[in-house]
């Protein structure tokens, strides 16, 4: 099955903010049941500094900081995800956890 998704942060500050910094974890992840046929990832007002990383658990992360005044921000990612079926093992084809403790 393919998936369209949008995912959008909107954030509304009270007051003008001059520096922000963020992390967006947004990006899906390249599994063997998950293939991503398109992912782009959207942020306004525009980053001066953008540094993209893979952290611990292997999540693609985007740090970013915006160095302008700005009362808004909004980041938007899009992507297409393609997820195959995958057949759960069968519940009566599992030992008692009993027998699997040591």
């Amino acid at each position: 099955m393919t998936y369209n998704l949008i995912h959008k942060t909107i954030y509304e500050y009270a007051q003008p903010v001059t520096v922000s910094h963020h992390a967006a974890r947004v990006e899906p992840r390249v599994l063997p049941q998950q293939t991503v046929e398109n992912f782009s990832l959207s942020i306004g007002p525009m980053p001066a500094i953008v540094r993209p990383r893979v952290d611990f658990f292997g999540n693609q992360v985007c740090g970013f900081s915006i160095q302008e005044i700005h009362r808004h921000l909004e980041i938007t990612a899009r992507s297409r995800v393609t997820v195959a079926a995958t057949t759960l093992p069968a519940p009566a084809l599992s030992p008692e956890w009993e027998g699997v403790i040591k």
